[in-house]
Protein backbone atom coordinates (compact mmCIF):
# COMPACT_ATOMS: atom_id res chain seq x y z
CA UNK A 1 0.00 0.00 0.00
CA UNK A 2 0.91 3.53 -0.87
CA UNK A 3 1.80 5.99 1.43
CA UNK A 4 1.01 9.39 1.20
CA UNK A 5 3.82 11.68 1.16
CA UNK A 6 4.09 15.44 0.96
CA UNK A 7 7.19 17.68 -0.06
CA UNK A 8 7.08 20.10 2.27
CA UNK A 9 10.03 22.79 1.43
CA UNK A 10 10.80 24.61 4.93
CA UNK A 11 12.13 28.15 5.75
CA UNK A 12 15.79 27.23 4.82
CA UNK A 13 14.48 26.03 1.27
CA UNK A 14 15.27 22.14 2.00
CA UNK A 15 13.27 19.81 1.15
CA UNK A 16 11.56 17.05 3.99
CA UNK A 17 9.40 14.47 3.42
CA UNK A 18 6.66 14.08 5.92
CA UNK A 19 4.14 11.21 6.01
CA UNK A 20 0.46 12.05 6.39
CA UNK A 21 -0.24 9.48 9.04
CA UNK A 22 -3.82 10.62 9.46
CA UNK A 23 -5.10 9.92 6.33
CA UNK A 24 -3.26 6.05 5.69
CA UNK A 25 -5.18 5.87 9.29
CA UNK A 26 -8.45 7.03 8.11
CA UNK A 27 -7.68 5.01 4.77
CA UNK A 28 -7.09 2.15 7.21
CA UNK A 29 -10.27 1.98 8.76
CA UNK A 30 -12.67 2.81 6.50
CA UNK A 31 -11.44 -0.47 4.98
CA UNK A 32 -11.36 -1.85 7.95
CA UNK A 33 -15.01 -1.19 8.16
CA UNK A 34 -15.72 -2.19 4.93
CA UNK A 35 -14.37 -5.28 5.50
CA UNK A 36 -16.51 -5.86 8.75
CA UNK A 37 -20.03 -4.59 7.19
CA UNK A 38 -19.80 -7.12 4.07
CA UNK A 39 -18.54 -10.13 6.32
CA UNK A 40 -21.62 -9.17 9.01
CA UNK A 41 -24.16 -8.54 6.15
CA UNK A 42 -23.13 -11.59 4.34
CA UNK A 43 -23.63 -13.62 8.19
CA UNK A 44 -26.27 -12.24 9.06
CA UNK A 45 -28.54 -10.75 6.21
CA UNK A 46 -27.60 -12.97 3.09
CA UNK A 47 -27.58 -16.34 4.79
CA UNK A 48 -30.81 -15.92 6.54
CA UNK A 49 -32.44 -15.38 2.86
CA UNK A 50 -30.38 -18.17 1.41
CA UNK A 51 -31.96 -20.41 4.28
CA UNK A 52 -35.58 -18.86 4.17
CA UNK A 53 -35.41 -19.86 0.30
CA UNK A 54 -34.29 -23.32 1.08
CA UNK A 55 -30.53 -23.25 -0.18
CA UNK A 56 -28.62 -25.09 2.93
CA UNK A 57 -25.79 -25.25 0.80
CA UNK A 58 -25.27 -22.00 0.23
CA UNK A 59 -26.48 -21.03 3.60
CA UNK A 60 -23.51 -23.21 4.84
CA UNK A 61 -21.20 -21.30 2.27
CA UNK A 62 -22.54 -17.61 3.43
CA UNK A 63 -22.07 -18.16 6.76
CA UNK A 64 -18.40 -19.03 6.28
CA UNK A 65 -17.81 -16.49 4.45
CA UNK A 66 -19.16 -14.02 6.89
CA UNK A 67 -17.03 -15.53 9.93
CA UNK A 68 -13.92 -15.47 7.57
CA UNK A 69 -14.31 -11.74 6.49
CA UNK A 70 -15.15 -10.34 9.97
CA UNK A 71 -11.94 -12.35 11.46
CA UNK A 72 -9.70 -11.47 8.39
CA UNK A 73 -11.23 -7.40 9.18
CA UNK A 74 -9.76 -7.82 12.40
CA UNK A 75 -6.52 -9.36 11.28
CA UNK A 76 -6.35 -6.30 8.67
CA UNK A 77 -6.78 -4.19 11.26
CA UNK A 78 -3.87 -5.32 13.94
CA UNK A 79 -1.89 -6.21 10.27
CA UNK A 80 -1.94 -2.51 9.60
CA UNK A 81 -1.46 -0.95 12.62
CA UNK A 82 2.05 -3.07 13.41
CA UNK A 83 2.77 -2.46 9.76
CA UNK A 84 3.72 1.26 10.26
Amino acid sequence: MHKFIFIIKDNLGKLSIQKDLFSMEMINMYSFFLILFSGLFLYFWDANSLKKKGLSKEYKIAKVLGITYSIGAIGYLIYTSFWR
